[in-house]
């Protein structure tokens, strides 16, 4: 009977360093997933920066089309 207790428990303990393994390298996972969302958020930033460029450039364009098709001396914008 004591023989049986021992192999059950030597079984639960092997066990539970399994599955404390298995939680680590989960954690390390979540770990490595938040640190690639970061990277993510951070390049979804810096190309929402350069649309707002694009977008102002294209205004400062449109703008002088604007201005360049007004008939002179005209105050007239289209």
């Amino acid at each position: 009977m004591i023989k049986t207790i021992q192999e059950e428990t030597e079984r639960t303990i092997a066990g539970i360093a399994q599955n404390t393994k298995q939680a680590e390298l989960s954690s390390q996972l979540v770990s490595k997933g938040g640190e690639l969302l970061q990277i993510i958020i951070r390049e979804i930033e810096e190309i929402l920066v350069k649309i707002q460029e694009v977008s102002r450039g294209t205004e400062t364009i449109g703008s002088g089309s604007q201005q360049l098709a007004a008939p002179p001396n005209s105050n007239l914008r289209l």
